[in-house]
């Protein structure tokens, strides 16, 4: 695709290049060296070993960054790492992309590759080709420069939580262990969703139905199809606002998300709920869920004003719980799903099961956080 040049050649000193994968603090402060230095740098942007990132979206990052008019510009390489022949055969296009006049000086600062002497011949190759094309013979070779971050990077993709301050911010929500507790009214995700957020001391977001409901006095069995649009869109939106958070902690929990009201919507209102398919489709799209803890009915209902009596019936609760599970299956990989079914034990004195769930759930989270949040 032709990207519109962001400079033009005309009062350049300098163009350097270097390889990047701007993920830690380190690669952002040499880039910002570099440019002290030189008038433009055009930074080859490395895949990332644990796939999170497209080529696409690092370059958007990349240019939140730094600015699109700032000098440093971002080119995703394809492949498993940015080798010789892509420097060889895809610099001088990107530079006919980037640049609508010769620069008047061009330099090239290459990264750690195995072998001097095959940097040595790529480097000599490209300045004689940028020779030629841009007809200069100011072209110069700087290796004075090394960007050599490799191992830091390669931590923070095996632990990232362990290394979060290496992490540059804008990168973060990438990273995050995102976690939401699903199941119907009474399964006890706001204690639970709590006392994780405690143990963790991490961020919590609430259920958005539970102050948009009191501030309608609307009762579960009186919503409109209006009103789970609203809950919908709200509880996503208060759920992303923790999750892009550059400055909060690499874990989330939160309270609910998108499939818990969809059910309800699914068994109170069908009409609404095929209407309303596309949104919810696309709002799980859009989530970044590392781990779904469903809870199953097991805790004894307790009506809070706005709970409908019979969403306390044990028949409607198992036929919610069903519906549950079939829709988080439809919409999520299985991977993501976790059921929280320990079983109470009376020689611990947990009655009802809740301290057992809790360290179920604890264990599964402690190794999502172990491996980076990669569960699926």
């Amino acid at each position: 695709m032709q990207m519109t040049p962001l400079l033009s050649g005309a009062g350049i000193t300098a163009v350097t290049w270097c390889r990047a994968s701007p993920l830690c603090h380190r690669d952002i402060d040499t880039i910002i060296r570099l440019k002290r230095t030189y008038s433009a740098v055009l930074v080859f942007l490395l895949p990332l070993a644990g796939g999170r990132l497209t080529p696409a979206t690092q370059v958007k990052l990349f240019r939140s960054t730094f600015g699109d008019q700032s000098g440093v510009l971002g080119v995703p390489m394809q492949g498993a790492a940015a080798t010789v022949a892509q420097i060889r055969e895809g610099v001088l296009a990107q530079l006919g992309q980037y640049f609508t006049q010769a620069p008047t000086s061009l330099s090239f600062t290459p990264g750690p590759w195995p072998a001097d002497t095959d940097l040595d011949a790529a480097a000599k190759t490209l300045l004689a080709q940028a020779q030629k094309r841009f007809g200069s013979t100011n072209c110069q070779l700087d290796r004075s420069v090394i960007m050599a971050h490799d191992q830091v990077r390669q931590q923070i993709e095996a632990q990232p939580l362990a290394n979060w301050a290496q992490i540059a911010p804008q990168f973060r929500r990438h990273y995050k262990v995102n976690v939401a507790l699903v199941g119907g009214a009474s399964t006890g995700k706001t204690q639970l969703a709590q006392d994780l957020s405690n143990y963790y001391a991490v961020p919590v977001s609430d259920e958005y139905a539970r102050a948009y409901q009191p501030a309608r006095n609307v009762m579960d069995t009186e919503l409109d199809g209006r009103d789970f649009r609203a809950i919908l869109e709200g509880q996503y939106d208060r759920n992303r606002a923790v999750i892009e958070d550059p400055y909060a902690p690499g874990l989330f929990i939160a309270d609910t998300e998108t499939i818990t009201s969809a059910t309800y919507l699914k068994l109170m209102l069908a009409a609404e709920y095929t209407r309303l398919k596309p949104l919810i489709a696309d709002l799980v799209a859009r989530s970044q869920w590392t781990l779904l803890l469903v809870l199953p009915p097991q805790a004894p209902f307790v009506e809070d004003g706005y709970r409908g009596a019979a969403m306390g019936e044990a028949n409607w609760r198992q036929t919610y719980y069903d519906t549950l599970q079939a829709l988080l299956h439809q919409y999520y990989a299985p991977a993501q799903i976790v059921t929280l079914d320990a079983l109470p034990n009376a020689a611990h004195h947990d009655l009802d099961g809740y301290y057992a769930r809790f360290n179920q759930a604890v264990r599964y989270i402690d190794a999502a956080m172990a491996t980076g949040g990669k569960t699926c």
